[in-house]
């Protein structure tokens, strides 16, 4: 099959390729390679820099959000797929809600459309003239993370404010700061070139270092396995989620939450049928010399299938021109 590579994180707000702009359908997963870069100062005055999630905000068990800085600014939020995630709007509002697996908008509400082009996309003229209809919730998405737009982020210079959300009913405050920018040379950035069968999409999400998703269709009856180096599956993605192996010795690499500590060994960490995570065999594949390029392959079985198929690809350097 065609291999699939995400060059930016916008696309379509009603596709299911679309992971909140970053992560597709996915999961809780360790879809977040970017952070506030080492050696930057975090501020909370206006100023030239970029606009991070603050470093004293602690989100709750199951809960990451970021500010994913590429081309454009933008929030992006994932769960374990056990909490209601409320986005809200400054006026205190839900326009975007997680729940059950699934992403909501409330069509009612000029929040949801500013949310769709960086800097404020149009709203109807229904919602301009009456701002105080109810809500009208609408499913978008099947997944369980979401990405979206604020205004906010593309200020020019960037100022410092608060995202409210509201989760499982208790209103919670994200601090978004200031952080200078550091001198940045480039990057390594992974690449698909082979994925092996109908049953699997593989793809990387945007500027995303070592992270790739992988994802079987809604209605397959077929179960995925990931092996590791040594042919043994780590996860899983069946008919009712995605599993993985909590004893591995890799679990802590891959970014993928709801470890119990428990005696079992697979666990299930979303009801989705995709997977995005960190794959240790991506980054080790990264060269000294930004001049060559990198190749990685990651075995995987597609219902007991005894010969594993390959989903690899290459890793480039990209430099970047200040």
């Amino acid at each position: 099959m065609q291999a699939n590579r995400f060059g930016a994180l916008k696309t379509p707000a009603f596709g299911l390729g679309f992971f909140f702009r970053i992560v597709g359908t996915a999961s809780m997963a360790a879809l977040f390679l970017v952070c506030t870069p080492s050696g930057a100062h975090e501020s909370s005055e206006s100023g030239a820099g970029i606009p991070v999630i603050s470093s004293h905000f602690k989100a709750p068990s199951g809960i990451d959000i970021r500010v994913v800085q590429t081309t454009v600014n933008q929030f992006a939020l994932a769960t374990d797929g056990t909490h209601q995630v409320d986005i809200l709007d400054p006026q205190g509002r839900a326009f975007i809600r997680l729940r059950e697996g699934k992403v909501q908008a409330d069509l009612n509400a000029a929040a949801w459309f500013r949310a769709q082009q960086p800097g404020g996309g149009k709203v109807p003229a229904l919602l301009m003239a009456k701002k105080d209809l109810p809500p009208q919730w609408s499913t978008v998405a099947e997944q369980t993370g979401y990405g979206w737009y604020d205004k906010r982020l593309v200020d020019d210079p960037p100022k410092p404010f608060k995202l409210s959300l509201r989760v499982d009913g208790k209103r919670i405050v994200v601090p978004v700061a200031v952080s200078s920018k550091p001198v940045m040379h480039g990057f390594w950035q992974p690449e698909v070139t082979q994925s092996p069968d109908t049953e699997l999409t593989a793809m990387i999400p945007g500027v995303s270092g070592s992270i790739i998703l992988l994802s079987r269709p809604i209605n397959s009856e077929k179960t995925l396995q990931v092996l590791d180096d040594q042919g043994q599956a780590f996860i899983e993605l069946r008919k009712d989620g995605v599993w993985v192996n909590q004893h591995h010795k890799w679990f802590d690499q891959l970014k993928l939450y709801g470890k119990t500590g428990g005696p079992e060994d697979w666990i299930k960490v979303n009801q989705g049928h995709t997977v995005t995570y960190q794959d240790p065999r991506i980054q080790a594949s990264w060269p000294d010399n930004h001049k060559e390029t990198g190749h990685w392959s990651i075995p995987v079985v597609i219902d007991g299938n005894t010969t594993p198929g390959t989903v690899s690809g290459e890793v480039h350097w990209q430099a970047v021109k200040h």
